[in-house]
Formats: structure tokens, sequence, C-alpha cells
């Protein structure tokens, strides 16, 4: 028994794979030889999108989206000249190409741009794509994007004479191409109603939260929710170290930090501690890339904390002897810290020791206050949309409320037809005469990168439609082949395989298998025919001849 395996070989594939050695030795013990036969005998250049990123989990109708493309070259000596870009929305080519004059080799590079947004909410896709070179399936990378009608936001004030809420929520209305759409709502909202449907959370000079409040706060945090924390005057120290500080069963906490009884005093004319009231260090938090980057730095340094909620003096300051998971992200000219990050399952919770409006501050009234807000909406937002960025290979399995859905499905995989699946019933708890059994669909034939493309039907709301999109992993994309003897090497001397180098052709030029059978059977087929003409000539009719006759 002989196993030919026909491939190009590459290094990521073929060094360094026990499970390939261990597969080779267990074919070689079962008596089969294997024969390797390459089909490339040098590498060749090779040009690849190896990643895209932006914004797209705050895709808004009618709001411009900003992409960050990176692009490499795999390629170890030659450089590439004039890579261009394409950008396609639903399938038509946008007018823009992303232009990269020189990528050295080996170098990867990336570029931002702002395209126009989709007009209308729903189920959308982009591709980007190079021009074609050795490699075609790293060429193209794919988004989809679900566009919402507006990105909605939850803003929770705990005063309800302050003007926190107002500073916050005008910052996101006013800027027309934010699509964000902010909700302003007093503390007992969040007990009320459900919080799935907004983007993230802001908690304002919040007191407490109601009892009712917890739970749905946790799951909508478990979830991916995001969470921004202001504190003020009427928040209650004692209360946030007590209930919202301790981690839960799961080793979450709501709140980052043990809070000082009373607010603290930044001194303006301390001569002790000079230069500006926030202290920047990197790395720099995301939120702050704007202002680092210069566009309006200069407002930075005008920012004035006049007081603050410090840490509880016996919480250990330095984050590398803490190691708690709370990342200090910006600090006072004293030293306290003002900003921090955690997270909370899948959710991420920012904190402020200071007000958002200009109470303890003059910061809501500066010019850096909207870039930063508008970032840090962007930065804790939930990223459903990421569930919808997979590699290729990766099964679609869809579950969904069988009281809600019909079973059927319909599925349109990349390059191909529109196909029908039909859900399975799995059995599920019935509380109050309602059914919460769910239906569930699994689609394995995810080989090829691009978008697939899912269709359910709801049965109040009618047709539904999700894209996914699928792309190849980076590490495709480097064509470095692996040396014959490097093979050899890994799969030891004792294994029986035979190597046949590109282009080689002599091991399937010779006399093949069961040539000898072949003739054998060619010969008694023709003695056969022979001996068939032979009987059909002594047994059949000759009429005689006339000079026979006389």
């Amino acid at each position: 028994k002989h196993l030919h395996v026909i491939s190009d070989f590459r290094s990521s594939n073929w060094l360094d794979q026990p499970a390939i050695v261990k597969g080779v030795k267990d074919l070689d013990k079962a008596g089969i030889a294997v024969n390797l036969v390459k089909t490339v005998n040098e590498r060749h250049q090779n040009i690849g999108i190896t990643s895209v990123s932006g914004d797209i989990h705050m895709a808004a109708a009618g709001v411009p989206l900003q992409l960050t493309i990176r692009v490499k070259n795999f390629d170890e000596q030659a450089p590439a000249e004039n890579v261009r870009v394409a950008i396609f929305a639903d399938g038509k080519k946008l007018p823009l190409n992303v232009v990269f004059k020189e990528i050295k080799p080996g170098v990867e590079v990336e570029k931002t741009e702002i395209i126009e947004g989709f007009e209308t909410a729903g189920a959308h896709s982009i591709e980007l794509k190079l021009e074609p070179d050795a490699l075609e399936a790293d060429n193209s990378r794919f988004l989809a994007v679900d566009v919402k009608q507006i990105s909605r936001v939850l803003v929770i004030d705990g005063d309800p004479v302050g003007d926190d809420s107002f500073f916050v929520s005008m910052t996101m209305a006013a800027y027309e191409n934010s699509g964000m759409g902010p909700l302003v709502e007093n503390i007992d909202y969040l007990g009320r109603r459900p919080l799935d449907e907004f983007k993230c959370i802001f908690l304002l000079n919040v007191p407490q939260l109601p009892a009712d409040a917890i739970q749905p706060l946790r799951e909508y945090l478990l979830g991916g929710g995001g969470l921004a924390w202001f504190v003020g005057e009427t928040v209650n120290p004692a209360y946030y170290n007590d209930t919202l500080y301790p981690e839960d069963e799961d080793g979450h906490r709501f709140f980052p930090v043990p809070l000082g009884a009373s607010r603290s005093e930044l001194i303006r004319d301390d001569f002790t501690l000079p230069g500006p009231d926030l202290a920047l260090k990197p790395p720099y938090h995301p939120i702050f890339d704007k202002l680092i980057s210069g566009q309006v730095n200069s407002y930075l340094g005008a920012v004035n904390i006049y007081e603050y909620l410090p840490v509880h003096e016996d919480w250990e300051r330095s984050d590398n002897k803490r190691k708690d998971g709370v990342t200090t992200s910006l600090s006072l000219r004293n030293g306290d810290p003002l900003m921090f990050e955690h997270r909370f399952g899948a959710g991420r919770v920012i904190t402020f020791l200071t007000t958002a409006g200009p109470i303890w501050n003059n910061w809501a009234k500066n010019g850096s206050y909207p870039p930063i807000i508008l970032d840090l909406v962007k930065y804790i937002a939930r990223r459903d949309s990421d569930l919808r960025q997979r590699n290729v290979g990766e099964v679609i399995q869809l579950s969904y409320s069988a009281a809600d859905y019909l079973p059927e499905v319909d599925i349109t995989p990349a390059g191909g037809t529109e196909m029908r699946l039909t859900a399975t019933r799995q059995p599920g708890k019935a509380a109050a005469g309602s059914d919460e059994a769910q239906l569930k669909a699994t689609f394995r034939d995810t080989g090829l990168p691009g978008i697939y493309k899912i269709k359910q039907i709801h049965q109040v709301t009618g047709e539904e439609n999700v894209y996914l999109a699928y792309n190849v992993t980076a590490d495709e994309s480097s064509l470095a082949l692996a040396a014959s003897n490097e093979i050899g090497k890994r799969l030891g001397p004792d294994v029986n395989v035979t190597i046949q180098e590109a282009g080689n052709r002599e091991w399937i030029e010779g006399e093949e298998a069961g040539q000898e059978v072949r003739q054998a059977l060619l010969f008694f087929l023709l003695i056969a025919l022979l001996l068939e003409q032979f009987l059909a000539y002594l047994f059949s009719y000759h009429p005689k001849t006339a000079g026979a006759t006389a």
C-alpha cells in the first residue's frame, strides 16, 4: 500500500508539527509507504491583508465608518511597491483605493481610512481586495457589518438636579456623525427595563444601586456590555466599598477600587508638583489616542481637576504588585490615580474618580472632552459584531427560540448557492405557558473565505438576515517552504518515507504497478478474439461456387 501526499509543503505546516510525525510513523508501522510529492520548487512572493479593524460595532445608518487596514509583505528579500487595496461595500466598488507606496520585506504596515457608511440598517458586507499574486486566499478580507438605525447609549444620572448627564448626552447628540443616541434616565430604570439594546451604560454620580438593578447589570456586563463610572457628591463610599468593590462568586467586581471616606482637593498653587493636572504616561489608553497624536493635545494641559474621590489609603497602588486585573490608566500630578479599567466577564468597565460635569473640574468645558467621551463610548461598547468575524473552517451553529422562529433556515455560503436547513427541536423548560424549547442547526462547509448569509423567519417580524465573514488566518500567508532534509530530519531516519522534488516525474514514468497483469489479460483477450473468429468461420454457412457444381 502506498500513500501519496501532494502539497506545497510550507514550513508552517510541516515543520515542528508532532501530529504529522506521529501520523507518518503510524502509517509506517502499518506497512504503508508514504510518498511526499512537492509541487513548488521555490518560494513565491506574496502580499496579504492580515487584518481589518474599525468601529464596525458602532455602525449606524448614514454614519461614515473608520477602517484600519493592515497589509504585510511576506517576501523576505524584495520590497513591494504601489500596493493597492480596493474596497467593496455590498459587492459594489467604492471610489477609493488605499495605496501603500512601498512595503519593505517582511514588514507589516497599516493605514486608516474613512469610508461612506451604509444608508440603511441591517446586514451589510465589506470586502477589501488586493491585486492577484501567488496566493489568492489572502488577497481578500471580509467584514460582516450589522448596521443599526442608531447606537443607543443609556445615561443614568444619580443626582436629579445634576448637570453631569446633560454634558455627556449633549456631547453624543451634538456630533451628527457619531451615530449615538443617548437616553437619560434615573437609577430606577436599571431594574425596570431590558439593557441589551444599549451599546454601553454611563453611571454618573450614583449614590448606590437599587437591589433589583444588581442582577440585570451583572448579566449585561457578562454578555459583553460596557460600563463607564463617574463619581460625584452623592456617591456613598461605604456602600461602594461594601457592595460594589468585593468580588462575586466568579471573581468579578462592579467597581475596581475601594474608596476613601471623603473627597480630596487637588491644590492649585502647589509649586512642589508643577505641570498639568492630568499626568499621562505611556502606555497610553486608547481613548487618549487623538490627544496624544496632537490633534487636540493643546487642550489637555488646560484641564483642571479641583476635586476627586481618592482610593482607600490601604489599597496597593502598584498594578504589578496587586495583579487583580485592574489597570491604572490615568493619574493626577500628585500621583493619585484618577482612571481605571477592568473586565467584568466579556464587558469592559472604565472608572473615573471625578465628575462627568464641570463640578469638580473644568473638563466638560475643555476641547479635549468631546473626543474622549466619544472614543470612550466606542471603546467600551458591546462588540456583538466581533462574533461575526470568523476563520475559515469554524462551524456555524445556530440556536434560537422555537416559539419565535420557524425551523427552516436558508444559508448561502461564500461563492455558493442558497440551501435550506431544517433545524432540530431541542426540549427546553416551559414556564408560565411559554415554550422555551430551542431550534438548533449546524452548517460545516465553511472552507472558503467570504460572506456567509443566513436567513431566518421570525413568526412576528418576518425575515431576518445575518451575515458572517470568514477569512483565512494570517499564518496562511507565509509561503516559506520546508526543505526536504528538514522534513526528513523531523520524521526521523527509521521512517519509510520518500520525498519527490517539484518537477521530478521519474517515479511515475517507470513501469506501473500491475502492468504484468494487464499484459496477460490483453494476451488472453487477443486469443479469445482469434478463437471466436475461427469458430465463427468453422460453423458458418458457405455457399458452393458454380465451378464446383459443374
